[in-house]
């Protein structure tokens, strides 16, 4: 199932792509192009995409419950997911941020994903507008996105062994599937952190709360910078330097605060590792080698799409 999932959702992006540089989708050319534009291009990468594939690989396979969401989350880890990722989004936008103060040249390879940086503009300007990008950049992502890399695939990878750089084949397909090369590397971060969450608390709602809170984090992040500095120096920070010191205080305090959420997420797995459980072998185990054949393959051809996109 994995793999079958694996060449569908990247044929559908693929098949967006070539649309798309053909002129056929106008209408979603970029998250940029307008309100409308921004709706229907998040809608069909982030939400139809991932749900066609996830809704016809649950009609041919019938994958138990238990498989896609995992076991339910205890009540720390369902408040502590959304915080840490929260915490970790803020953490990742001061990072760029800083780095990209130091060199700005970067910015074409290390930038914060368009989706969230035209969300941020969209949002200033209406509440609806606001709503509309919550949905769009923050929602979807976290249901059918992750419904589908972190239920339907993902799963497959952790069988019988869970240790993070087993699942670092569906986490780069994951994030080269937005077709955003200049956020690539934040995204890659991202969808690493979403699938440690994944494995760490055995639960897909806990990952999908995690991936909430980090949009909502890299969509408020300029705000809450600059409502942070005024409340405390009682002024925008204009100089370069008093800028790269506060953002290096923020990284340094977010990386204290993150410490006790992230816990919070991986108390399942350490309560398991204590308790001597082993990961059960299933059927998805026989499929590993073609799974990750299958996996390498798809993301060289997501890998020409960004190519060309560059």
């Amino acid at each position: 199932m994995a793999a079958v999932a694996m060449l569908v959702s990247t044929l559908l992006v693929c098949a967006f792509f070539a649309l798309d540089r053909t002129g056929h989708l106008s209408e979603a050319s970029s998250y940029l192009a307008g309100m409308e534009a921004f709706s229907l291009r998040a809608l069909l990468l982030y939400g139809l995409l991932p749900l066609v594939t996830a809704s016809i690989m649950m009609a041919i396979y019938k994958p138990s419950l238990r498989l896609l969401a995992g076991t339910r989350p205890p009540i720390p880890v369902i408040l502590a997911a959304p915080a840490a990722g929260f915490f970790a989004g803020w953490l990742v936008w001061c990072s760029v941020e800083l780095a990209l103060s130091l060199a700005p040249s970067w910015e074409k390879w290390l930038a914060i994903p368009l989706i969230w940086r035209a969300g941020k503009l969209y949002m200033d300007q209406a509440p609806l507008f606001g709503f509309l990008t919550f949905l769009a950049a923050a929602i979807l992502p976290a249901s059918s996105h992750q419904l589908l890399y972190r239920g339907i695939i993902q799963p497959f990878y952790m069988a019988g062994d869970r240790r993070l750089y087993r699942s670092i084949v569906p986490a780069l397909l994951a994030a080269a599937v937005s077709l955003d090369p200049p956020g690539l590397a934040v995204l890659i971060i991202f969808s690493l952190l979403t699938s440690w969450a994944r494995l760490a608390s055995r639960s897909l709602f806990a990952s999908s709360l995690l991936s909430a809170g980090f949009a909502v984090a890299m969509l408020l992040g300029r705000s809450l910078f600059g409502l942070l500095n005024e409340a405390i120096f009682k002024m925008p920070l204009i100089d370069p330097l008093s800028i790269r010191i506060f953002l290096v205080t923020m990284i340094s305090a977010l990386l204290v605060l993150l410490l006790a959420p992230l816990a919070l997420t991986g108390m399942p797995a350490r309560r398991e590792k204590a308790g001597g459980a082993v990961g059960k072998k299933s059927e998805t185990r026989p499929f590993r080698l073609a799974n990750r054949i299958i996996g390498l393959l798809c993301l060289g051809g997501l890998a020409l799409c960004l190519y060309f996109l560059a």
